[in-house]
């Protein structure tokens, strides 16, 4: 039965295909059968001669097999089948008689990796005892590591062959934890606390500390002096292993709970200081050329940047992880709440030290890019090390804010005003790039969810009316947009989600702290002139400050503040109109409502006079569409409004039906002005009979 096993995995990877079909129907009847289990491991063996395919289809079909038949075995049969997966895991990384450095290094990864996970499931399923025995193979392979990475004469090969083996035992160690935490809640219950359950006393959960101990003396190792010299003496790879290792330690609660794991103050009371170091690893220049130099855009560069990418990728998840909206609180005898503050603003240090730095290093990478670009050399689209470092930061300052926004944005004073500038420099070192954009939103919304009046001053309008800029760069089209169909560089779906959902959501935030001078500078923006026809840069005062908006240089800056005044439309509306009576009773809602009636005066007169800027640029399909939708969510305010040209508009609505792309749009708003301007319309009758020959 072997034999044909064999023969059957060999012709799936074969040339024939009525061959392949046939071994594929007979592997799926044998693999359910008690035979598959012993055919597969003969696979799996040193002396199996077996090719890097059939090896890893033999793991494959182990994985599968054990999630699937696990429950159907009987307890012997279940140590058995651990025994072995483990002393195959054990052969392939520390085989028989001495260590050969070049075996280590040549280790297929994928399949490494395929029968490390077989090894952890079986390990997890099988119970503490299997499970202890998993732990004790990581401790064995970190023991073999240390003598080829302590001697200062070791041999290059014997280096990276004890780098390969401690990777290896922190893959075996995050796999566990990783499997556990997988299991059904009464399992992992046994698991992690143990059978008494006793708060993880006996059982997988009270290895943490040995196992964060380890990560951390491997990233103190692994990261040698690479932050103030360079990246030379740094292992990415062994620095992502451990952290990645740390990581599903975290998340393991020591109750046996899924929902638990470690907070930020039971870390620091286990490891100190171990939370802002890994954020300082965001700080690692990547290997390679510098990433302010064009050399570093090239699609080579790019690829040798992929461990520094990654690293900081899973650094933001361990930081996401501990410091998120999901973590949970320390308990007690950790320091409760307060210790968790505590340790929340040690990483708002951290992220404040290098915030700055890290986005002129993103901002420095972007000229690069811009000049590799000019010379006609490109990146293939990848991420550059720079900027997957500032987004990663960026992702941190969002889970801090998040988990306690009362805390940061009252809290901590003057840290938590030198983050917010850090935001809004990563969001200017990046303005094209939209999931910076995404990130640095959910930042700004988190931080307003605490009342203006809680926060320090400078959390205010002073700040959320110098986001207005960015998030009018961010809603523009693309630069040379000219239809969807050609369009390469952005995804339709993408952009319109973001721009309907938090960049609305932003705009209504900026609205609530600045009122009548973000509507002002969006109007000037929109329909203010200066030399060649762009708009004036302009300067407004008031509630939110002085913010200076940039020009615009064709008619995407138009469309995107005509999208910006429709985003906050029903708080407009309600300060302009009144939502309710006696709402305009005060003599500061009096004179808000009259800046907003000329504001909108202005704007919709630009819109429907034939020399305004708008309407000069109706021939632009997507401003066509944008006005037509304006007028729609503004029709209210058309109807009522005294002076407001209603008319006009339902004009321009007739002319942008016969336009493709604002046509629907344009419908509706017709629609939607006869609704809300019935009496305007039916007061005079030559209002109607205009319309009806237009």
């Amino acid at each position: 039965m072997s034999e044909q096993f064999r023969a059957a995995v060999a012709a799936v990877y074969g040339h024939d295909p009525a061959h392949r079909q046939a071994a594929n129907l007979w592997l799926d009847a044998f693999s359910r059968t008690p035979d598959a289990w012993g055919c597969a491991l003969a696979l799996l063996e040193p002396t199996s001669n077996a090719s890097f395919e059939q090896r890893f289809f033999a793991a494959n079909l182990l994985a599968s097999k054990t999630r699937s038949d696990w429950g159907g075995l009987d307890p012997q049969q279940r140590s058995q089948l651990a025994e072995a997966f483990g002393t195959t895991l054990r052969n392939m990384l520390l085989p028989p008689g001495a260590l050969s450095p070049s075996a280590l290094i040549s280790l297929e990864p994928v399949l490494l990796e395929r029968v490390a996970r077989l090894a952890a499931a079986a390990a997890a399923l099988g119970g503490l005892a299997t499970a202890e025995r998993h732990l004790a193979l990581a401790q064995e392979l970190a023991a073999a590591a240390q003598p080829m990475l302590g001697s200062a004469t070791a041999s290059e090969a014997n280096r990276s062959a004890g780098d390969a083996l401690l990777r290896c035992a922190l893959l075996v160690l995050q796999q566990l934890a990783e499997e556990a935490e997988a299991l059904d809640s009464v399992r992992r219950k046994a698991l992690l606390a143990g059978p008494d359950g006793q708060g993880g006393a006996g059982g997988l959960a009270a290895q943490r500390p040995s196992v964060v101990a380890l990560t951390r003396d491997v990233m103190v190792s692994a990261a040698g002096s690479g932050i103030s010299i360079g990246s030379p003496g740094v292992s990415f790879p062994l620095l992502l292993s451990a952290v990645r290792c740390l990581t599903a330690w975290v998340r393991l609660d020591e109750s046996g709970y899924a929902d638990g794991g470690l907070s930020p103050g039971m870390l620091q009371a286990m490891s100190p200081g171990l939370l802002p170091s890994a954020l300082s690893l965001l700080a690692l220049p990547p290997s390679g050329p510098p990433t302010s130099s064009p050399l570093a855009t090239s699609q080579a560069a790019r690829r040798e940047q992929q461990p520094a990418n990654s690293l900081y990728t899973a650094v933001s998840e361990l930081a996401e992880e501990l410091l998120g909206s999901g973590s949970r609180t320390a308990t007690a005898a950790a320091g409760g709440e307060a210790a968790d503050v505590a340790a929340a603003a040690a990483a708002v240090e951290v992220l404040v030290s290098i915030g700055h730095p890290l986005a002129a290093a993103a901002a420095a990478e972007r000229e690069a890019e811009a000049a590799a670009a000019a010379g006609g050399s490109g990146n293939g689209g990848e991420v550059g090390a720079a900027l997957a470092a500032l987004l990663a930061w960026s992702r941190v300052a969002v889970a801090v804010a998040e988990r306690n926004a009362g805390g940061l944005a009252s809290g901590l004073g003057e840290r938590a005003v030198q983050l917010a500038h850090c935001v809004v420099g990563a969001w200017s070192a990046c303005p094209d790039r939209r999931e910076m954009a995404e990130v640095c939103a959910d930042y700004f919304l988190a931080v307003n969810t605490v009342p203006t009046a809680e926060r320090h001053p400078a959390l205010g309008a002073p700040l959320y009316s110098a986001l207005l800029p960015h998030v009018l760069r961010t809603v523009s089209y693309p630069v040379g947009f000219q239809d969807w169909e050609t369009e390469v560089e952005e995804d339709e779906e993408a952009f319109h989600r973001f721009r309907e959902q938090q960049a609305a959501d932003l705009l209504e935030t900026i609205w609530g702290q600045c009122r009548t001078s973000m509507v002002s500078q969006l109007v000037a923006e929109a329909t203010s002139t200066g030399p060649g026809g762009a708009a004036a840069t302009t300067t407004a005062t008031g509630a939110g400050g002085g913010v200076r908006v940039p020009h615009a240089t064709d008619w995407r800056g138009v469309e995107a503040a005509l999208f910006c005044i429709r985003a906050v439309n029903l708080p407009v509306k309600a300060a302009a109109m009144g939502g309710r009576a006696g709402a305009l009773d005060t003599a500061q809602a009096a004179a808000t409502a009259a800046e907003l009636q000329a504001l909108l005066g202005r704007l919709f007169g630009d819109i429907c006079a034939p020399s305004g800027r708008v309407a000069g640029l109706l021939a632009v399909p997507w401003v066509c569409l944008a006005v037509s939708r304006l007028i729609g969510e503004y029709a209210a305010w058309l109807g009522k409004a005294q002076d407001a040209p209603l008319q006009a508009a339902m004009g321009l609505l007739l002319h942008a039906l016969s336009v493709p792309p604002a046509a629907p749009a344009a419908a509706q708003a017709f629609r939607n002005c006869c609704v809300r301007g019935a009496d305007k319309l039916t007061a005079d009758l030559r209002v109607l009979t205009a319309l009806a020959t237009a």
